[in-house]
């Protein structure tokens, strides 16, 4: 159990959590503009339809990468607040 748990931490070491993090929000986790329009229309029934498409390989891929978002954030968390939060700030620039 030791040898299993100092690998996973030779793995998961901050910068590489961060990177994985990254790759997930800027890959697999983006709203196409139809997602988008969909989501504003009607943000309901936009949610129950994705919840609905895990049986699509885009629905089941976008499914396992917000669990492995989620699965980040909880065993991460200092690391993932940052994160979060400078990806925030970003967008607070983007916008102004």
């Amino acid at each position: 159990m030791e040898r299993a748990r100092g690998a996973l931490e030779s793995i998961f070491t901050p910068p590489n959590v961060l990177q994985l993090a990254d790759l997930l929000l800027r890959h697999f986790l983006i709203l196409r503009q139809t997602e988008l329009e969909a989501w504003e229309q009607d943000p309901e029934e936009w949610v129950l339809e994705t919840d609905g498409d895990i049986v699509s390989a885009e629905g089941g891929l976008r499914t396992t990468a917000e669990a492995l978002f989620m699965d980040l954030v909880s065993n991460y968390k200092p690391e993932m607040i940052k994160f979060i939060g400078n990806c925030v700030q970003n967008l607070q620039r983007m916008l102004v």
